[in-house]
């Protein structure tokens, strides 16, 4: 039965019960909510952390690769040049030589040829003009 006289009253819910409820979804709101804030920055730190490993990692093969290759390069360059410029030097060194040798072996030989030849020739001249019988003869024979 109904009572509808102001006596009565309305049948009512214990307020510690609607308080505990309130409580209860408004403390699961926030949870969930702080939940979901905690969640998303720390995937986001995570993710630009791990992003900024892995491309300083990159960066630092790249740049190890890269410099290995300039400095084989530039070692095989600078080893090329040395290697021409020695042979070059040695070249020029060893053809004076040769060049000195061959030329003092020439000259020593053409002038004994011609030192030869020469005094035959004179010493033949020589002896023409002499009269075989002159004391003068005599003495160069």
């Amino acid at each position: 039965m109904l009572c509808l006289t102001p006596h009565c009253s309305p049948p009512s819910v214990p307020q510690a019960e609607v308080q505990a409820e309130v409580q209860a979804e408004v403390q699961a709101e926030v949870q969930a909510e702080i939940q979901a804030e905690v969640q998303a920055e720390v995937q986001a730190e995570v993710q630009a952390e791990v992003q900024a490993e892995i491309q300083a990692e990159v960066q630092a093969e790249i740049q190890a690769e890269v410099q290995a290759e300039v400095q084989a390069e530039v070692q095989a360059e600078v080893q090329a040049e040395i290697q021409a410029e020695v042979q070059a030097e040695i070249q020029a060194e060893v053809q004076a030589e040769v060049q000195a040798e061959i030329q003092a072996e020439v000259q020593a030989e053409v002038q004994a040829e011609v030192q030869a030849e020469v005094q035959a020739e004179v010493q033949a001249e020589v002896q023409a003009e002499i009269p075989a019988g002159s004391k003068e003869g005599q003495r160069r024979v």
